[in-house]
Parts: structure tokens; C-alpha cells; sequence
């Protein structure tokens, strides 16, 4: 355990494993490790080049540690290959490279309850949070077995994430609780996720007030854990959320900062969520053709990455935008687009305003 800056987390627990390596193999362990260390210090960092160099070398240290016949170290090498791939919105690939990295970590449920939580986080960046359900219960039920309080904290802060997607009423007490654990557990990332996440929530609560407090305290507490790109991601977070109180200059201007930071990093979900920011307050200032711009560029971005959510919202704020312009042939188009995106999610509240939306478009369009 050793000091931690963040608020009421005094402490910072350290999990670490002894390990017996056999002398035959001892060399390629070695090699195997010097290229792991390297890919952990890029995949963290801000520049998309680093990232791919992390997945080289990853991938690198897996080959060589399957060959020294460790499973243990290959899926975790793995699971960083993975977890650098949702970083540059990956998604595909991250889910083939962590199942296989599942299958290897067998019933190892410190290795194999991590990698269930990057398997939820690729749902979660691509807003399929109920999909991620099975993978955060296995991930909680790992976290209980072993009576873990870091991998319970995480686990629950998941389960937060989830709850959220699922509407329960409960989210709330959710993420109380898993920060909680993450401070009890002595984790401070887990507590910076779980206060991302619950910014979230108060946000869907209309808790203005509140959820600026935690967004920025999210955004403190991932810098003070050394990650500079989760920091970066609820930076963004604390920009879009400044429009609640109505200040849209002010949110003009901090996500019009981001835009060139989130583009080089490779995160086409984070970088076409900049652009709706941008393209939100250009509409809110009443600049309707800026705001189309950012909104077809940020429906580019999306699409690059085969994120149907994205590319719901993009053109759904498309279509609200034509619909108060009087565009009514593009307004009928983007929403009947919105439309289609809508229906591939289980949700009847996307649904119902997709719906809503290509009407009122038809009705200004006067098809009848």
C-alpha cells in the first residue's frame, strides 16, 4: 500500500503474484517482459502511433510467451492487445482478441475477471451497455469466489454502467456503493471510473450541479492514476455537461479545444462525440450551418468505427436541426436514417423519437 492523492482514498492497494519460471525458458521470458513493459508505458499515452506500436509489441510478447508455453502471461499480454484496441475504437478486433485471451486464462479469476471487464468496456464504448451484462455478472461472481474487494469494486462499478443502460432505478445506489468498495479496495482508477459513470447518472437525473462535481473529480482522480487517456475522455465528458447551465459559449470553446487533442488520439467514438459537442452549441447559438458541418463530420467519425449509436445520434441531431430550418427534403432524410439506426437497439424510448421525429419531417414536408 503506498499515499494516494485522491479524496478519501488514503491509500493505494497493490495485488502482486509470485511466479516460478522454468530455467529453459527463462530468456524468452525475459524478452517477452522487456516488450510487455514497453507496450504498457504507449498504451496509456495520448498519440494514436504510440497505441498501434503498444498493439505491435503486445502482440510481440504474447508470441513469445506462448512459445515458453505460459498461458497465464499470454492472455495477459493479450488482454493488453485488447485493451489498446478499444482505445482506437477497434472494436471488432478487441472482442476476437480478448476472447481468445479468455479461453487462455482459463478459471484464473484475478486474470480472467480484468479481462471480462475490458470485454464490458468495448460493449460500453460502443453504447451497448445491456450486451455487457453477462460478461459484468461473470466478472462480479469472479470478484465473490475469490472474496477480492479490487476485482468486487470494479465489478460493481460495471454493473453501475449497466444499470444505467437498463434504466433501473437503483444506478444510483449502484455506483455509491462500488465507490465505496474502490476506496475500501485502496483502487483509485476504479473510483475515477465509477464517478465518470455516476456523472452519467446525475446527468439523467437532472442533478446539474452534482454531475459537474463528479466529472471533475473523475477527470482528477484518472490523472492522478496515471491515465492520461481516460482523464482525456472525462475532460470531454466535464465540456459537454458545461451546457447544462446554459453557458454555450463557454462549452463552444472547451470542446472546439478538444477536437485536434481527440482526433490524433486515434478514439474515433471519443473524437465523433467532440464533434456533436461542437455541433450542438453552434445549433443552441443559433448557427445552424456550422452545426451541420460538425454533425456530418462527426457522423463520418462514427461510421469509420461501424458505431450505429453514433451514427443514430448524428443524424438524429441532423434531423432536428432541418426539421427547425424548414430543410424538409434533408430533414426527412436524416430522419428516416436516425430511424433505421434506432431500430437495430432494443430500446423503445430510441425508437419512439426516431418515430416522432420522421413524422413530424413528413408532416413539414406536407407527405401526408
Amino acid at each position: 500500500r503506498t499515499q494516494s492523492g485522491a479524496e478519501g482514498l488514503p491509500s493505494v492497494r497493490i495485488r502482486a503474484e509470485r511466479r516460478s519460471i522454468p530455467l529453459k525458458t527463462l530468456d524468452a521470458h525475459q524478452h517477452a517482459a522487456q516488450l510487455f513493459n514497453t507496450a504498457q508505458s504507449l498504451h496509456r499515452s495520448l498519440p494514436a502511433a504510440n497505441l498501434r506500436q503498444a498493439i505491435r509489441q503486445f502482440y510481440q510478447a504474447s508470441v513469445e510467451w506462448a512459445h515458453a508455453g505460459d498461458l497465464y502471461a499470454e492472455a495477459l499480454a493479450l488482454g493488453g492487445k485488447g485493451e489498446s484496441e478499444i482505445e482506437l475504437s477497434r472494436y471488432a478486433d478487441a472482442r476476437l482478441t480478448l476472447k481468445l485471451a479468455l479461453d487462455l486464462a482459463g478459471r484464473n479469476a484475478y486474470l480472467r475477471g480484468w479481462l471480462l471487464h475490458l470485454t464490458a468496456r468495448a460493449f460500453f464504448d460502443q453504447w451497448l451497455g445491456k450486451q455487457a451484462k453477462t460478461y459484468v455478472e461473470e466478472e462480479m461472481r469472479m470478484g465473490e469466489e475469490t472474496g477480492d474487494p479490487a476485482l468486487i469494486a470494479l465489478a460493481r462499478t460495471d454493473l453501475a454502467c449497466v444499470a444505467f443502460w437498463l434504466r433501473d432505478s437503483k444506478m444510483g445506489q449502484i455506483a455509491d456503493q462500488a465507490a465505496d468498495e474502490a476506496i475500501a479496495a485502496g483502487t483509485p482508477e476504479t473510483l475515477a471510473l465509477d464517478k465518470h459513470w455516476k456523472g452519467w447518472i446525475e446527468e439523467y437525473d437532472e442533478q446539474d450541479v452534482s454531475a459537474m462535481r463528479v466529472l471533475n473529480d473523475s477527470v482528477a482522480d484518472f490523472r492522478r492514476a496515471g491515465d492520461s487517456r481516460n482523464a482525456l475522455d472525462a475532460v470531454l465528458e466535464v465540456a459537454g455537461a458545461v451546457n447544462l447551465n446554459g453557458d454555450f459559449y463557454s462549452a463552444l470553446t472547451a470542446c472546439s479545444k478538444l477536437d485536434s487533442l481527440l482526433q490524433n488520439s486515434g478514439n474515433q467514438m471519443e473524437y465523433g462525440t467532440t464533434l456533436i459537442c461542437v455541433g450542438d452549441q453552434y445549433r443552441r447559438l443559433n448557427q445552424p450551418r456550422l452545426a451541420d458541418i460538425y454533425y456530418r463530420r462527426a457522423d463520418i467519425a462514427f461510421a469509420r468505427s461501424h458505431l450505429p449509436f453514433g451514427r443514430m445520434l448524428s443524424h438524429g441531431y441532423l434531423c432536428e436541426k432541418e426539421i427547425q430550418t424548414t430543410e424538409t427534403a434533408n430533414a426527412v432524410q436524416d430522419c428516416k436514417l436516425m430511424l433505421a439506426f434506432a431500430r437495430q437497439f432494443d430500446d423503445a424510448a430510441f425508437l419512439g423519437e426516431a418515430l416522432y421525429d420522421v413524422g413530424l419531417a413528413e408532416h413539414k414536408a406536407r407527405n401526408f
